[in-house]
Order: C-alpha cells, then structure tokens, then sequence
C-alpha cells in the first residue's frame, strides 16, 4: 500500500478534535527539534522564573554576606539588607525608622529602648527566632572586645543589654542619644548557629558565604566565581518571611571588578543600584535602563575641633577656614554628588561669613594676628603671630582598614 495514502485515509478518519490535538502534537515536536538544533546551549531561558539580576561593582567581590561586616562593602552590604532583618529598619516613604522584627518602646527619658519581638519569626531553616538571638547579636558579639568591627563595637560602647524574656530586650544607655536607634537597624544573626564561634573568628568563618538570616531571601547556593573574577550569589525567596512577600520571586547578583566590565555585560543586568560619573552616559544611552536619581542619607564633611588652642580662642581663624573653600568649585568637580552645605539646617547659608571670598579670608587671618613670615626658602608661605608662632592646624582624615575597597581605591 501506499504510505503516502495510507496516512490520508487515517487522517480522513479522524473527527476534528482528533485532528486539533493531532496537530499541537506535530507542532510540539517541531518546538523540540528546533530547540536541540538551534539551541543546543540553553539560549532559551528555561531557567528559575521571575529572576532579576543586579549588577555591583567591587574590587573585593563578595567577602561577607554578614550584616557585621558590611561597612566597607558594598556588594556585601546589598546582598546582606535582603538576607538579614533586624528589629528596626528606615522606612523610604515615611523617612522614618520603624519597626521590623520588633515593637519599639523609648522611655521618658529617652535612655532605655524596650523591644519586643514579633510572633512566629522564623530563622531561614525553619528555627524560631528569639530574643536569645538580640542578645547574642549585641551583647556576646558585638560588645566583646575581640570583636573586629571597631566602628560598630563603638557604637554600642557604654550601652547596657538585657535579656528580659523569650521575647524581650532592653538596651539602656548613660545619656539620651538621638542617633542610637539607627543601630537598631542592625541584621540580627542566628544564636543556634554562630553560639560556638569565637567573635574574634567571626569575620573568617563560612557562614558568611552561605548564611542564614530572617530577611526576605535566602541564599540557596554557594557564591559563584568565574574565571574574568565576576562573583555571583543567587537568592530565593524566603517562605518563612514574617512581613509582605515580595513579588520577585529569585535575586541574582554579579560582582564586577569594575565598572568597564559592568558595562560590557550590561545586556544581562535587569539594573544597578548605584551608577556614577561618566558611566552613567552608558545607560542613558541603552533603552533599556531608565535612570533614577536618588540621594543617600550621607555625607562627607569637614568638622573643626574646637579643643585646639587656635580654632577654639580665635573666632578669626574659624572664619578665613570657611571663606576659603570655595564649595561650588569644588562640587562642580564630581558628577554625581550635590551640596548639603551642614547637617544643621536651620543655619543661613546665604549668610556672608558662609560665602567664599579669598580675599576676606586673607584679612580674617591678619586680623587673628598672624602674618606671613620672611620671604626666604624656609618661611615662605607660612604664617605667623606676633610671637613668631607659626599657624599650623592638622587635618585627620578616616583611615580605612587594609584590604577593604575605600583602603584599596586610596591606595590607587
């Protein structure tokens, strides 16, 4: 018999949803062939859904995913505000800070802070968080000598830490201090885990690398290194997550070593959190990026130590220091940043004495009484009162530990 009429006749006989279900069948395969032949690689995304990743830049790459050690980090510290929690946090809309993992109470005199923790929190594995953890995190870590975040052990210097209960912590300080709740915002870290770990040997120990918090991810997946030096670390979503899920279902970071090499993978990022200077041109220019501007809640500055002699006794001096620095000139140097002028609003900055003036900050130091010396090798350029005391002022400036990104990009 023919084949050819033989599988007419068959197809003849078949009703019309035979037919239907006949010919999504054929076009299933067609699917599959052309998938193994043109795509033997996995071009098609058949990977995790819902899958947004994130480009960072680092020289150090992922170190620690450890709300301790994310000072001087800043992949550390993306990945680790999604993995931990702690029991306060910064509301963006409210421009607050409010509460998280617990309920805040401050008493009248603004000295003890009261905090006790939600229901049925849950650690990443399944182990129910108490206020055994708090008093881990700050009291057996954070406050032991041993441990190596200085800027963090300083914060909680002189700061008190009682286990109430199960649920109930309660941090009492010397004196009011507006700016001790910030630290409250502090991930929490896991008791049952770490309780063995010298704080000492924290900074060194494996469970930065695959952690466990109470955030809304969980790093199912030890942090990638490929062979350019990119590092990545994949989050999914954590199903124990006492607040609103989140939509994004899985989070995928890739640490660059720098930004040329962001920029030439910049087709794989779904965004960046933070672009600055000339690179910015690079995703103005891509359609597929949109960009956002937003300001951080910091900002660098120059503070006068009113303990020296000089700046404390002599208002004039204090006067040409702020003449003299032109602030305009100096931020239209940098594309990315914008002047705060003080942290202390309520000052007029169109005020004379905050203006630039060259000139007048010459005359204010003349006026303090100091002029410039004899004009030979030694002298010039310095000045002198009429004791023949030289004006000398020393400019301290934060020195980043070794081996942290700030330290290297000094170094540079």
């Amino acid at each position: 018999m023919n084949p050819f009429k033989f599988v007419v006749k068959v197809f003849k006989s078949y009703t019309f949803g035979d037919m239907f279900l006949s010919a999504l069948a054929v076009v299933a395969i067609l699917l599959m062939i052309v998938k193994m032949i043109f795509f033997p690689y996995g071009l098609f995304n058949f990977g995790k859904p819902n899958v947004y990743t994130e480009g960072l830049i680092s020289k150090n790459g992922i170190a620690n995913i450890n709300p301790l050690f994310v000072d001087y980090n800043e992949a550390d510290r993306e990945i680790s505000a999604l993995v931990f929690s702690g029991l306060l946090k910064y509301d963006a809309v409210k421009g607050a800070i409010v509460d998280d993992m617990a309920k805040l109470a401050v008493n009248e005199d603004k000295t003890q802070y009261t905090l006790v923790l939600r229901e049925g929190l849950k650690w990443h594995d399944g182990e129910p968080v108490t206020a055994e953890d708090v008093y881990f995190t700050f009291h057996d870590v954070i406050k032991n000598p041993a441990f190596p975040n200085e800027i963090l052990k300083t914060n909680f210097a002189g700061i008190e830490v009682e286990l109430l209960d199960d649920m109930t912590i309660k941090f009492s300080l010397e004196k009011p201090n507006v700016f001790f709740i910030a630290n409250l915002v502090t991930g929490i870290l896991p008791y049952h885990i770490l309780k063995n770990v010298d704080p000492a040997d924290l900074l060194q120990n494996e469970f930065n690398k695959k952690p466990i918090g109470t955030g809304p991810y969980m790093v199912t997946e030890p942090v990638k290194i490929f062979p350019d030096a990119r590092m990545q670390a994949t989050l999914n979503r954590n199903p124990y997550y006492y607040a609103e899920m989140p939509d994004i279902e899985n989070f995928r970071f890739i640490v660059y070593s720098y930004p040329e090499q962001l920029i030439e993978d910049i087709n794989s990022l779904n965004g960046v959190p933070k672009v600055t200077g000339k690179y910015t041109l690079d995703f103005r220019n891509n359609d597929r990026f949109e960009l956002i501007p937003y300001e951080l809640p910091q900002y660098m500055a120059v503070f006068l130590n009113m303990e020296s002699a000089i700046l404390k006794e002599n208002e004039y001096v204090r006067l040409a220091l702020r003449k003299a620095i032109d602030k305009e000139e100096l931020m239209a140097k940098f594309l990315d940043k914008i002047p705060v002028d003080t942290p202390l609003m309520q000052l007029d900055q169109e005020d004379w004495k905050y203006q630039p003036d060259k000139d007048q900050a010459h005359g204010a130091l003349k006026e303090a009484g100091y002029s410039y010396g004899e004009d030979d090798t030694e002298h010039v350029g310095i000045r002198y009162d009429e004791e023949g005391n030289a004006l000398e002022l020393s400019l301290i400036a934060l020195a980043y530990p070794e081996g942290t990104e700030q330290a290297n990009e000094a170094n540079d």
